[in-house]
């Protein structure tokens, strides 16, 4: 995450942002060797030999990535390209987040009549074609056309979040499955952490970009409005392919076997 955070400055070839790297990746690995080398690791990694647990895992890393990079860039957008207040903003996306919550209070109900994967995929792709229209800002773009897709977005997440967190431990014995609700909250902040510094990053380097190819380096207050805003279509078109990503590992996903629960079946 330093790495992400700093490398556009240090320069993504130098000592520092190498060394960071690498040791990030070493510890990592040192973490691995040790929980499965120990008797009582801190976190149980055998719980992902079952494949309908990595499944869910993944899924729900992709689909926070998403998610969280629309948390970040629409409200640059709104604050630092069309000059709403902090308070104005927070009211404009207010919606979208009370339609996730009233949703998530019907995905339980949904969950035990049609099992988890009708809701992922609808909500896979309500989150992409919420997504995409975000790449198509422009500076002077409503209020209403941000709600609207953000609020498309937010339900997908609803129609995500409880099903594959809920999915992804029905099959894992009861011995285990602490590890396995660990394992899946700590990816899950580790990966918005990583999507927040990835994108921060991004958006630094494509707005610094299109200004340049612009202006030749000298921007007034529109044409840095107009690279912003530039800068966050990008990103929001890379988030709308991530978030696709996740497609397969919901096809992955079916309705729990209740025979031979347990971590080892594969």
């Amino acid at each position: 995450m330093i790495t992400l955070s700093q490398g556009s400055g240090w320069g993504w070839g130098s000592a520092r942002t190498l060394l960071c790297l690498g040791g990030g990746l070493l510890a990592i690995a040192l973490f691995l060797w040790r929980e499965m080398s120990i008797d009582t690791p801190l976190l149980q990694l055998k719980v992902f030999l079952n494949r309908r647990f990595t499944s869910t895992v993944i899924l729900l890393c992709i689909v926070m990535i998403n998610f969280f990079s629309g948390m970040l860039l629409v409200p640059d957008f709104l604050q630092n390209v069309q000059g709403h207040s902090p308070l104005d903003s927070g009211m404009i996306l207010l919606p979208a987040t009370c339609a996730m919550a009233i949703m998530s209070l019907v995905v339980g109900r949904l969950y035990k009549v049609v099992g988890p994967m009708p809701l992922l995929l609808v909500g896979v792709l309500l989150m992409a074609a919420g997504n995409l229209p975000l790449a198509w800002l422009k500076i002077d773009s409503s209020s209403a056309y941000t709600l609207l897709w953000m609020t498309v977005r937010s339900l997908g997440l609803a129609l995500v979040l409880m099903p594959a967190t809920t999915a992804g431990v029905e099959e894992i014995s009861r011995e285990y499955i602490g590890h396995a609700s660990s394992i899946q909250n700590w990816l899950r902040n580790v990966f918005v952490s990583f999507g927040v510094a990835l994108f921060t990053t991004l958006l630094s380097s494509r707005t610094a970009d299109h200004a340049a190819r612009l202006t030749d380096g000298e921007v007034g207050p529109n044409l840095a409005h107009l690279s912003t805003t530039m800068g966050i279509n990008d990103l929001n078109i890379l988030s709308t392919l991530i978030v696709v990503l996740a497609l397969p590992f919901v096809f992955a996903i079916r309705k729990a076997r209740q025979k031979e629960r347990g971590i080892d079946r594969a």
